[in-house]
């Protein structure tokens, strides 16, 4: 009795508002569907219906026609809601017969035990829109930083409805800097809904450091052309990396460094200007004269460097400093 004042009050309520009275009949078949059953002509013969395979949807609701085939009536007849996008429903397969069999449907099936399940297709966001997501978030209290972030695979796919336009919001909820962990809310907005997500990984803040363009041999001279510039995280940064190229340029190689490596002091030191035995110009200077005379580099000298040559004129030995490519300065001549 409570049903069918139900059904009369709704179909009531359905009849003053809508002047489409499909609108009703769905209604009634919803809440009562032997009764379009008992208006079937006696000689209706039940259309025999068959269980899709692998059932997937895209829409808000699971109708009669996204789990059987066949030519039946009443295909778009909601039977529930569907799931959100990438998820998966399980229906009893009682209920789905006793449902066929209000309808005048013919489902041949040997038992009505287990389920029927059900899965909504959804376009899944990429993690590199969600790793960008993230990054921006990260980047509010320090913009000039740089992060490589880790997903923890068990909670970052994240779907939405096919070909639904999306937007990503991130907050940063938690970070852990002693073990480069952390957790975000991920907020996805579409079509009027806003579905909240808990995004858990490991963060690492990037440094850009100076590495090889090329591969550089020993006793080469380091240009600006011969370096550039790759990120490594901060906690795998060696305490002998260089980090500046100004370090670099202008330095002479010690061993051979291969394309895309770092530089670490051990490997450059300064240009020798100045070979054992070359012919070297000595500049002396005083408040009365500059005078410039030849001799020869006893040893290898760089810039700056103290070195000892012998003065040709005296066949004496002196100590000058490199200043300059085969150029000495000297104090005294003597």
């Amino acid at each position: 009795m409570r049903k069918f004042f139900l059904a009369f009050f709704i179909l009531a309520i359905t009849g003053f508002f809508s002047s489409n009275s499909a609108i009703a009949d769905d209604m009634d078949k919803l809440l009562n569907p032997e009764k379009y059953v008992s208006e079937l002509p006696k000689d209706y013969i039940k259309p025999i219906v068959t269980l899709k395979k692998n059932i997937t949807i895209t829409n808000d609701i699971i109708t009669l026609g996204d789990i059987f085939e066949g030519d039946f009536p009443n295909k778009d007849l909601k039977i529930q809601d569907a799931p959100t996008a990438g998820k998966s429903v399980s229906i009893a397969k009682n209920h789905i017969y006793s449902l066929c069999k209000k309808l005048g449907l013919n489902w041949p099936i040997r038992s009505t035990l287990g389920f029927v399940s059900i899965t909504r297709n959804g376009q899944i966001i990429s993690q590199e829109e969600i790793i960008a997501s993230i990054n921006k978030a990260l980047g509010k209290n320090d913009p000039d930083a740089k992060f490589e972030l880790e997903l923890n695979r068990s909670n970052s796919e994240v779907h939405v409805p096919v070909n639904a336009k999306y937007d990503l919001i991130t907050d940063i909820i938690n970070m852990n800097k002693n073990s480069d962990s952390f957790s975000a809310k991920l907020s996805v907005k579409y079509q009027n809904k806003d579905e909240e997500y808990t995004i858990s990984g490991r963060v690492y803040k990037l440094i850009e450091i100076p590495v090889a363009a090329r591969n550089i041999d020993i006793n080469d001279i380091i240009n600006s052309d011969d370096i550039e510039y790759k990120s490594i995280r901060v906690n795998k940064l060696s305490n002998r990396t260089i980090t500046d190229e100004n370090d670099i340029i202008r330095k002479q190689s010690k061993r051979r460094i291969k394309q895309g490596n770092s530089f670490a002091n051990k490997d450059i030191t300064e240009p020798v200007l100045v070979k054992k035995g070359d012919v070297v110009n000595v500049y002396y200077s005083t408040k009365f004269m500059n005078l410039t005379i030849k001799a020869i580099a006893r040893q290898n000298g760089t810039k700056g460097q103290v070195i000892e040559i012998l003065n040709r004129s005296t066949n004496k030995n002196i100590f000058a400093k490199v200043i300059g490519k085969n150029l000495v300065q000297v104090e005294n001549l003597e």
